[in-house]
Parts: structure tokens; sequence; C-alpha cells
């Protein structure tokens, strides 16, 4: 029998309960407050993992909706949500980044918080792109966290055929981005940078990087280059429909 297209790494016992231990981001969390005004949104997470960014969007009475690949992820996101809800089969969908099982125009609110840096080709982040801008209403936020080019050195090189995708960091292909690609990538589905969250780059310097390039310490464990930041829906049609 051939293996489920989900089955992966992320159902590893370590990586669950690792992802199970984590903390929410508070600057996400920040994001969301100061986004939604007191109003009750309609919130997509996807790549949801154990839930930690669930839990206490749930709890602060926004509708949400969670996806992730890892059957285990989704086991472990519904034990963490059992006590806010005792049926999250509402709340938690298996689905890929890049086929969302959604209604266009469905969500306020798009969480990928280190997700999308898992495509694997340049095809599956755009479409994953693409999907994120279908299922985002106007004038919805986009609150985004992926890798920079610039965890890699500046010698590494993409995969043949590829501009994006780098198997440098961990042997695994995985999505690298400048900053001009992010926003070039996101402006092509229309979501326009927000101005009052506009995308930083955090973890620098990268593991490759000497003191006497940046003046800061040598980061001797390999640790992702990130960008973080915010963007606005437009009213523009972006994507298509998943079918």
């Amino acid at each position: 029998m051939d293996a489920s297209p989900y089955e992966s790494v992320w159902d590893s016992p370590n990586i669950v309960g690792n992802f199970t231990r984590k903390k929410p981001s508070t600057t996400l969390l920040g994001y969301v407050r100061e986004f939604s005004a007191g109003r009750r949104l309609r919130v997509l997470d996807i790549g949801c993992g154990a839930g930690r960014h669930l839990r206490p969007l749930l709890e602060a009475g926004h509708d949400c909706r969670g996806t992730d690949t890892s059957e285990k992820m989704l086991e472990a996101a519904a034990r963490l949500l059992s006590d806010i809800t005792p049926d999250t089969g509402d709340i938690l969908v298996r689905a890929p980044m890049h086929e969302l099982p959604f209604d266009d125009r469905s969500f306020d609110l798009i969480v990928s918080h280190g997700v999308w840096n898992l495509a694997r080709t340049e095809q599956e982040l755009r479409l994953a792109i693409r999907e994120a801008s279908r299922v985002a209403d106007s004038g919805a936020a986009l609150y985004l966290t992926t890798f920079s080019r610039n965890t890699l050195p500046p010698t590494a090189d993409p995969v043949p055929g590829s501009t994006y995708i780098f198997t440098d960091f961990n042997d695994e292909p995985q999505c690298f981005l400048t900053r001009d690609q992010l926003q070039s990538e996101l402006e092509a589905v229309s979501f326009r940078s927000d101005s009052e969250h506009q995308i930083r780059e955090l973890n620098r310097p990268a593991y490759w990087e000497s003191s006497t390039q940046t003046g800061l310490p040598i980061v001797h464990g390999k640790r992702p280059v990130l960008f973080e930041g915010a963007w606005i829906r437009t009213g523009a049609e972006g994507g298509t429909r998943h079918e």
C-alpha cells in the first residue's frame, strides 16, 4: 500500500512533543489584538502544528480554523483545545498549504507562521500564496514568518531549475526568499505591505556570518534567519479557486 501523501517527519513523537511545548508568539498575538480592535475575526492558521496559536486566539473569542498535514500534530492540537471546545472537528482540518478546503474570502486574518519555507518547489510556494489570497477577504490581514535567503551563505546555489529552493540548510529542499522576492510574490496576489508592520528580519547574524562581517559574535548553531511582517489583502482579485 502506498504511503499517505501527508505522512512525514512531522508525525515523529519527538517533533510533535517539541511543538507541544512551544509557546505562542507574543508578537503575533499582539498584532491580532491591534488588528482586531475588539472585533471577532475569522482566522485561518495555515500549518497550525500542535495548536499553540489557536488556543489563545480561541480564548480571545475569534472564530478559528487550523490546517496541517500531520495527523499527529492535529491530534496534539485537539488535546490542547479540548477544554475550550470538546468538538474540534470543525476547527482542525488536515490539508496542505497549497490546497485549502475553504471558500473564497472566508477569513479576516491568515496566519502563516514558519510554513511557506517548507515548500519543496516554487510551484508549491506560489500555489500556497495564491490559496492564502483566495480565502482572504478584502481587507484581511496576512501575518507571516518565513525563511530569509540570508540564512544561507551568498555562495549557496539553488537546486537546478529553481531560484528559491535550496538544500544547504538541512539537506532537504526548502524555500529561502530575498526581501524583494517575497514582496513581489505577495503583491502578485494582491497582498500589500501593512505600513505599520512592515517586514523585518530576525536572527542576524546568520550561522555562517563572521564577527568581522557583522561586528557581532559568530552564531555557531544553525538557525534560520526569518522574515516577519504583515500584509493586507486589497480588493483586487488575486489567486484562483482551488478545485
